[in-house]
């Protein structure tokens, strides 16, 4: 791997494939990114997908194990009582309805965001995300009507093992490691922006999760030709 950021990125490109052929994802973060604000948050991926029993780790450490292996706690946040501002009803007292926002747009968004000063933001653009039913959204619950309140949930994972020495993924079912390799390194994007590029990528990740498929395949097999073991390093 050149770097941390490309042995991100074919991380997140073998997960792409796996779902594409219905696999169940398991701590995946969409790319977060935007270059208007110079915030940088791409996509990444704690390596774990499920398939009928079979789990597949991808460059998976002890620490992920650790971490998720069979569930793990998280606080979210949930409904809790009407909002005192709006009443619960999720609208603005007195706010503006969504044309007169659009006629004014500057001094709107002013008063939103609690400016006082003419021409703060100059815009002719009025979105329509901060209104309800056509009239200004609650500024305090923003518009969701009710209040929030925080509880602890566990979140259902597979169980699960770090990759074994030297491998970079491994194929495991009911805690048996059915197959392992590596070859995750062809699946980065170096150089990306060339077609040929993106072609040869496109392949390696592709020709990786056939290899990764295989145990899962095998399944359909006759018993007395059922394979077991693990696979052969790449």
């Amino acid at each position: 791997m050149t770097d941390s950021y490309q042995k991100r990125r074919a991380k997140v490109n073998v997960c792409a494939e796996l779902r594409r052929r219905g696999w169940t994802i398991y701590g995946f973060k969409q790319d977060e990114s935007d270059l208007q604000s110079d915030y940088w948050s791409p996509a990444d991926w704690e390596g774990v997908a499920e398939k009928d029993g079979f789990v597949v780790c991808v460059d998976v450490a002890d620490y992920t194990v650790q971490r998720y292996s069979g569930g793990h706690k998280t606080v979210r946040y949930v409904p809790d009582k009407p909002c005192d501002h709006c009443k619960g009803k999720g609208t603005e007292p007195n706010g503006w309805t969504l044309e007169q926002a659009r006629a004014n747009p500057v001094e709107w968004r002013n008063r939103r965001l609690g400016r006082t000063a003419p021409g703060a933001i100059s815009s002719d653009v009025v979105s329509p995300v901060p209104f309800r039913n056509g009239i200004e959204s609650c500024i305090v619950c923003n518009g969701r009507s009710h209040t929030l309140r925080t509880e602890s949930v566990v979140v259902p994972w597979p169980h699960f093992s770090a990759n074994p020495k030297g491998c970079k993924w491994h194929v495991e079912k009911d805690g048996k490691i059915l197959a392992k390799g590596t070859g995750l390194g062809a699946c980065q994007n170096i150089n990306g922006h060339l077609p040929e590029k993106r072609q040869e990528v496109a392949a390696a990740v592709k020709a990786l999760v056939d290899r990764i498929e295989t145990p899962w395949k095998s399944r359909l097999a006759p018993a007395s030709g059922h394979v077991h073991g693990s696979g052969k390093l790449a």
